[in-house]
């Protein structure tokens, strides 16, 4: 059972880690960008954003070996109007999608505010897509708000012990 369920909860704690450490790192950026010198402040955000986007990755290829058969992952979300697992593959989908254009405009050096706007908008919708999809099960544990304060609370915690774990080592090693 739970070697069938694994990759499930290692999807469920990838995903919340990289939105947590790139929205912390965003408000990192926001909040020091008039105190600190400009470009430290945007190598040590934007090497820990730029960190968030193989953890997306990796989160998404795990949660591939739930399915039965892989290949048909696309299909899962034909059903985005109605379905909460579909509408979590297309934000997950997108949460990568954009911090991909966020990576690139970063790398040209092009200010990209909207993107990472956008970014963070798309990692939190993928971590609410994920709480509806247990808080709709009817299951007693999971259909109260605690669901929600749990799948949230994870951003919170994985992403400020990410990006104080971060903060150490850039410290450390800068």
């Amino acid at each position: 059972m739970i070697r069938k369920e694994l990759s499930l909860i290692i999807n469920s704690i990838l995903v919340p880690l990289a939105a947590g450490l790139f929205i912390f790192m965003a408000v990192f950026r926001l909040l020091l960008s008039g105190i600190a010198e400009g470009d430290s402040v945007k190598y040590f955000t934007g090497t820990g954003m730029a960190l968030a986007g193989p953890v997306i990755l990796l989160g998404i290829i795990v949660s591939l070996f739930h399915l039965g058969n892989p290949f048909r992952a696309y299909r899962s979300v034909k059903k985005i109007d109605t379905s909460w697992l579909s509408r979590e593959v297309f934000f997950t989908g997108s949460f990568f999608g954009f911090w991909l254009i966020y990576f690139l405009m970063e790398l040209m050096g092009i200010k990209n505010s909207y993107v990472i706007c956008l970014t963070i908008l798309a990692g939190f919708l993928s971590i609410v897509s994920m709480a509806n999809i247990y808080h709709s099960t009817g299951k007693r544990g999971w259909s109260g708000f605690n669901t929600y304060t749990g799948f949230i609370g994870s951003i919170i915690i994985l992403g400020s012990v990410a990006a104080a774990f971060f903060a150490v080592f850039y410290r450390a090693f800068s």
